[in-house]
């Protein structure tokens, strides 16, 4: 079976996680309220929920927030930006309903299933987080912020790790869609692909990395392993023994 890819996959989050990916939409949300004309009192509240945001007071966004779903219950931007708000205050539980609720109301609403990603992936539920990662993808959400993207990534190798090749093959393909594919996932696609007896796509994949990394020595081995399961054993050699030279001249 092949090797994991050589570059460590980071292991855990910390508290900028949820920070960073929220604040600036917060604060975006923030710029084009202060452009809104005619006011009703629900988005009279919902911009004083963002101006409290702005400002990093979270407690009393999620009043404000509140205020606007009580005088409109349907407001899509409402529910969402408590959700972000209570996910600053580190209430993932309560946020996850709020994003729930705005999806309820507008299934649609790509940045609701991002939100509900994120927060589901910061508690460790990694099988929803990737269903609502991929609903977000395929509603256009895109993937820019780094501890978001290094998550995704310690979620694949989670997966590999617990023998879960199908699932880390999905979150692969969630970063390479997302255009986020960089090496290390290529080769870790590879990986799940080999383990799931896909041997011609895992070869692919570890094509792909050698393409990016010509001195890749996982992927030289990895790619020996696809060829042999292929009776390739000729290629195979050969993989094997380029892999051995790298390695040579690393040392």
């Amino acid at each position: 079976m092949p090797g994991t890819p050589s570059k460590e996959l980071p292991g855990g989050l910390d508290e900028r996680f949820s920070y960073n990916c929220v604040r600036d939409g917060l604060r975006a949300r923030h710029r084009e309220a202060l452009s809104m004309t005619g006011e009703t009192p629900a988005s009279e509240h919902f911009r004083q929920g963002l101006t409290y945001a702005s400002k990093d007071l979270f407690s009393e966004a999620v009043v404000a927030f509140e205020s606007a779903i009580t005088a409109d219950p349907t407001y899509v931007e409402a529910w969402n930006n408590k959700g972000a708000a209570l996910m600053e205050l580190g209430d993932y539980d309560e946020a996850i309903r709020h994003f729930e609720n705005a999806i309820a109301i507008a299934p649609l609403c790509a940045e609701a299933w991002y939100n509900k990603a994120v927060a589901l992936i910061f508690i460790g539920e990694d099988g929803d987080a990737l269903e609502a990662f991929e609903q977000a993808s395929a509603l256009g959400h895109g993937l820019h912020d780094l501890e978001i993207i290094d998550a995704i990534r310690s979620a694949s190798a989670r997966s590999l790790d617990t023998n879960n090749p199908a699932g880390a093959l999905r979150w692969c393909d969630l970063l390479i869609v997302c255009n986020q594919g960089d090496p290390d996932t290529w080769n870790e696609r590879g990986c799940s692909l080999f383990q799931l007896g896909r041997y011609e796509e895992a070869l692919a994949s570890f094509d792909g990395v050698i393409k990016l990394v010509p001195d890749g020595i996982d992927a030289w081995k990895n790619r020996g392993a696809a060829l042999r399961k292929l009776n390739r054993h000729i290629e195979a050699e050969r993989s094997f023994q380029t892999a051995e030279e790298f390695l040579h001249i690393r040392r």
